[in-house]
């Protein structure tokens, strides 16, 4: 073969360019293509053995599956009163921090007079305490909306 001219050379350069990229677009789909039948497979084992293990237990009297009923709902009973005992104890150390920060308040209001801070400037770092708690609050309602709307919407 002889040389060819470079616009030649540049049709071939982009055909095997075009065909490694059809080639990879090939590649793909079979990964993805392989993906779905292992993952049909892994399922229909699965199913498979939990279709047998329902058939094994089919076999057991009734009398041992309302056992096993009750003592699953004897359980769910003792799991929920942890998690309200929990949530109990949650609270009462919620509100003895509460009671633990207005006291610190107090203290920190006492020694602001102490030290000569005026009444206006007293009153202004309450205003903002308040404000920044409006804020706080603000803020806590707009992340719940935006949640409740990624949640539902999309």
């Amino acid at each position: 073969m002889g040389k060819e001219r470079p616009s030649q050379r540049e049709i071939w350069i982009r055909k095997i360019r075009e065909l490694r990229a059809g080639s990879l677009a090939v590649r793909r789909e079979a990964e993805n293509f392989d993906r779905i039948i292992s993952a049909n497979y892994q399922h229909e084992q699965q199913r498979s053995k939990l279709m047998a293990r329902r058939r094994r237990r089919g076999n057991e009297s009734d009398q041992q599956n309302l056992a096993d009923e009750a003592n699953s709902l004897d359980q769910s009973k003792v799991m929920m009163n942890e998690i309200i005992a929990s949530g109990t104890e949650s609270l009462r150390m919620m509100r003895d921090q509460s009671t633990r920060l207005k006291s610190v308040k107090r203290t920190v209001l006492d020694i602001g007079n102490k030290l000569g801070l005026s009444n206006s400037v007293m009153k202004s770092i309450e205003k903002r305490d308040a404000t920044d708690l409006y804020i706080v609050m603000g803020g806590i309602v707009i992340i719940l909306f935006i949640l409740y709307l990624a949640w539902f919407i999309f």
